[in-house]
């Protein structure tokens, strides 16, 4: 089901973008908010092609609070780089 407000899972996801040396992961986004991580993952799936390449995360009121990859959680301090590209804080 999709919220209307910016609190929710998100499914995210992530292109390299740049060379060996310097490089950034620049994400897509649906523009959705799922109530649940089980939601969100199917349409990482989606968003996707298909494929297990897209990250999860929990946005709380523009807040991203949980970032990772189904069920792993990534470390906290990936969290502004990736919060930043939509707006988010982290």
């Amino acid at each position: 089901m999709r919220q209307t407000h910016n609190t929710g899972w998100v499914a995210l996801a992530g292109k390299i973008v740049g060379n060996p040396e310097s490089w950034t992961t620049v994400y897509s986004w649906d523009q959705r908010y799922y109530q649940n991580k089980a939601v969100a993952i199917s349409a990482g799936f989606t968003l996707a092609d298909g494929t297990d390449d897209f990250n999860v995360g929990y946005v709380d009121a523009g807040k991203l609070t949980w970032f990772g990859w189904m069920e792993e959680q990534h470390p906290a301090e990936d969290y502004p780089a990736v919060a930043e590209q939509f707006g988010w804080t982290a």
